[in-house]
């Protein structure tokens, strides 16, 4: 049984396909490109092992699990949602939690406020009770950095964007013991404003940190003893 498969739209053998992809997928698609029927079926069953969302975590039960977190952030977060320190909202990448630049950071510093601790703390609490993978992102307005951030060591708002989402993230696993393994952070700088830059209110909801819970992406246990799990990229995929 051969099987081929498509690399930008041209044909490649099976065994130079499973050799350009993912080392730890080696292992299963190698048997798929080299082997008969039985081969093919032993490669799918190792592969439903290694990946249990392929032998049907339903995607429904995430989906619960989100809508659920969705509520429960809505009532904690209340207060701080009443006085625009917080908002939330479900998208695209699922549930999203935002916090306000001005009210937690000091302009042009990475330092958590005390304020936030609190509010980190809730978010513990929603994270606790879910699988799903939690992206970090900071975020900043197009301004050039204070001389006091510079002296700090910020340059760019690449580095205050990426301290800031770090330093929340530190927070989570540090003192909120949250699984390290289902965390990320990553810095966008300036380059994704939710407003305008040319004036004061817009630049204001463009300085946040935001804590996304992703849609349908869980932390879950490789059954296969040759692959470690996430891998580097699972919850981009």
């Amino acid at each position: 049984m051969k099987i081929d498969h498509l690399i930008n739209g041209k044909p490649v053998a099976g065994r130079d396909y499973f050799e350009t992809v993912n080392p730890a997928t080696q292992g299963v698609l190698a048997e798929v490109a080299s082997g008969g029927e039985a081969e093919v079926h032993a490669a799918v069953a190792a592969a439903k092992a290694a990946f249990p969302k392929w032998a049907g975590l339903p995607a429904t039960e995430r989906a619960k699990q989100l809508s659920r977190a969705l509520r429960k952030a809505e009532e904690v977060f209340k207060p701080e949602i009443q006085s625009k320190m917080v908002r939330v909202r479900e998208d695209e990448r699922g549930l999203v939690i935002t916090l306000s630049g001005d009210s937690y950071f000091d302009t042009g510093s990475a330092r958590l406020r005390d304020d936030i601790k609190p509010v980190l703390r809730k978010v513990g609490g929603i994270v606790k009770s879910i699988s799903n993978f939690v992206r970090i992102e900071g975020h900043t307005d197009d301004r050039a950095i204070p001389p006091a951030g510079v002296r700090q060591g910020f340059e760019t708002n690449w580095e205050l964007s990426s301290a800031r989402s770090v330093n929340v993230l530190r927070y989570l696993t540090e003192e909120e013991k949250l699984n390290p393994r289902q965390l990320s952070a990553v810095a966008f700088g300036q380059y994704r404003p939710i407003d305008d830059n040319n004036t004061p209110e817009g630049r204001a909801y463009n300085r946040r940190v935001e804590i996304v819970i992703l849609k349908e992406k869980g932390l879950e246990e490789s059954g296969h003893r040759d692959i470690q799990r996430p891998l580097p990229d699972e919850e981009w995929r």
